[in-house]
């Protein structure tokens, strides 16, 4: 086990309360259901793989005695050979003992595949060399490709034999290993993977590594394993049902934990708090604050962010803090907060939408958007949300006419008042969202 992996463990940190979680996958794993693949997803920066080194620890921990490999797959993809990959992965775990038998067993099998390799590798420099002769030489190259290809196809054939009873003996040798010691594979990474590599790290666990007592746990996003099947084999293939059948168990990590019996947290939501809290240049942003607090939660809520994009909403909130000092966002009144907030958040995630915002003015309808909000005229008897209020200032500011912000002289009126409370009651505070939005903006983007 890598020193990388060692540094993981629940008892260090399990803010998420995703113990339980591993605590049950390794029942599984123990159990004699047959649950292999099994395949743990979620969307790419949710803690997958800080997740899969707790479990690796755990397991370990309480079961002593099962061989576990690691693999990150994205680190491998280069060498072509998946076989080898897991392979190599397996003997590193195993005893000094028991290592050579299985290497010997597994030499015949890695010949045939690189064999294989070389054969695809001539085929296609005959291709590319065809496509750049005089026409008058295609003939002669085309006849001479098909001797080296029926030349080809023979030896094929005789070594797919050879190889099928490599594999037999390769699949007997780690089912022996495995009944002393069960194995279990965890392969992480794999939708970071070229597709092509994905997809035969895939079959050769199906096809090579389908022995019993050895386990195989795929920690992956779901959805780019589903692009990279459609890459390989078209848009006709049902990825779905390929996984499917190709996959025993599948669970998702969540994306809230229970802060109490009756009530579930946003993941990313706390662990923007978190960020905050130890960083005294952010501790306004914390929970503690309530308004901005809620603000920043609704906008993490809305869009979806995972837990790498709440790190890189924290990095470019420092960044500015950093950039302008006492002109930061702390310090400064409500109103002022709301807007800055947002466009760090804006300069962070929609860059298209902000290069242009002086020149062509602001795209009002996707900012609307990304704030989430439906109806922010009308106050409904209650006072308006900050992602109304931002989304109202903006509108003024911008010009656009949309129809749900159209005001009756009441709410005009009504608005006005609310404005000038966030604002403390100060006057010439007419587009201020829009002067708040372009300052930050030249700020982030080093601009004089």
């Amino acid at each position: 086990m890598t020193e990388e992996i060692g540094a993981y463990t629940f008892d260090i940190r399990d803010e998420y309360q995703r113990k339980p979680i591993a605590e049950k996958l390794i029942t599984l794993l123990e159990s004699e259901i047959d649950i292999s693949p099994m395949l743990i997803t979620g969307y790419w920066g949710t803690g997958k793989t800080e997740f899969c080194h707790k479990l690796i620890n755990l397991y370990g921990e309480q079961h002593s005695e099962v061989n576990i490999a690691y693999v990150d797959a994205f680190k491998t993809d280069h060498a072509d050979e998946p076989v080898m990959t897991l392979l190599a992965a397996v003997l590193e775990m195993l005893p000094e003992g028991q290592k050579q038998s299985l290497i010997d067993k597994a030499l015949p099998v890695m010949r045939f595949s690189a064999k294989t390799i070389l054969k695809a590798g001539v085929s296609w420099v005959l291709r590319q060399d065809a496509e750049g002769v005089a026409k008058d030489l295609e003939g002669e190259i085309k006849e001479a490709s098909d001797v080296v290809i029926n030349h080809s196809v023979e030896n094929i054939l005789k070594d797919h034999v050879e190889a099928n009873k490599s594999i037999e003996a390769l699949q007997i040798a780690l089912g022996e290993l495995a009944e002393i010691n069960k194995i279990v594979v965890f392969v992480d990474e794999l939708d970071r993977c070229r597709p092509d590599y994905a997809v035969s790290m895939l079959e050769s666990i199906k096809h090579i590594f389908n022995v019993k007592g050895v386990r195989f746990v795929l920690v992956v996003n779901e959805s780019q394993l589903r692009a990279s099947i459609n890459h390989c084999y078209g848009s006709a293939i049902e990825a779905q049902r390929y996984l499917d059948k190709f996959l025993k168990f599948k669970t998702e990590i969540p994306d809230t934990f229970p802060r109490s019996p009756a009530e579930r947290m946003n993941v990313s939501i706390e662990h923007f708090s978190n960020c905050c809290r130890n960083n005294p240049k952010l501790l306004f942003l914390a929970r503690s604050n309530e308004g901005l607090f809620g603000f920043v939660a609704s906008l993490i809520e809305e869009n979806k962010l995972s837990l790498r994009e709440v790190e890189t909403f924290v990095r470019y909130s420092e960044i500015y803090h950093a950039l302008t000092g006492e002109r930061s966002v702390e310090g400064k009144v409500y109103g002022v907060q709301l807007p800055m907030i947002f466009a760090i958040y804006m300069a962070c995630f929609h860059p298209e939408i902000t290069s242009g915002f002086n020149e062509v003015g602001p795209a009002i309808h996707e900012i609307v958007s990304i704030l989430g909000v439906d109806t922010p005229a009308s106050f409904s008897g209650r006072f308006p949300v900050p992602a109304q209020v931002i989304a109202m200032m903006l509108v003024q500011g911008s010009g656009v006419v949309i129809d749900e912000f159209q005001l009756t002289d009441e709410e005009e009126e009504r608005w006005n008042e609310e404005i000038r409370l966030l604002f403390s009651g100060s006057f010439g505070i007419e587009n201020i969202g829009n002067r708040l939005f372009s300052s930050v903006f030249s700020t982030l983007r080093l601009a004089s």
